[in-house]
């Protein structure tokens, strides 16, 4: 009668006399990875960094400046101020909207900075980033 066999050291008891003490043991290795010489010791920050630096603020600027267009095409402003708005507050929210987005926008960039370690972020103190990253987009 066969019995399937579910321990390695198992196939020796069976060809073996009862008094075998011995264990058999598996070592297993992966296959040996290759590092890629494209990859190694690469920088994109340093490489084209001024790209991926600028795209962000570029593009809430042209976001918002693209709201603004849509609200005094559709004469939204106009209907505001007559509804009694003043010109004051209404540019007074748009900023405040602005400056919210600008805070979120800045967090995600440096959050993501340090996600893929970017050494010219990261080696820089977070506060001074924050301020400089914000006062960039915020000019524009």
């Amino acid at each position: 009668m066969s019995k399937a066999v579910e321990n390695p050291n198992d196939i020796y008891q069976h060809l073996k006399p009862h008094n075998f003490k011995e264990k058999l043991t598996i070592e297993t290795q992966d296959y040996p990875k290759i590092t890629s010489r494209f990859f190694k010791d690469i920088d994109l920050a340093s490489q084209s960094g001024s790209m991926f630096f600028f795209l962000p603020y570029m593009l809430h600027f042209i976001m918002n400046i693209n709201e603004i267009l849509k609200e005094k095409s559709k004469k939204l402003r106009e209907g505001i101020c007559v509804m009694g708005m003043t010109h004051y507050s209404y540019w007074i929210s748009w900023g405040l909207t602005t400056v919210i987005k600008s805070t979120i926008l800045v967090c995600v960039f440096i959050a993501s900075c340090h996600v893929f370690d970017i050494k010219v972020i990261t080696n820089v103190p977070v506060l001074i980033v924050f301020l400089y990253s914000f006062s960039y987009d915020f000019s524009m």
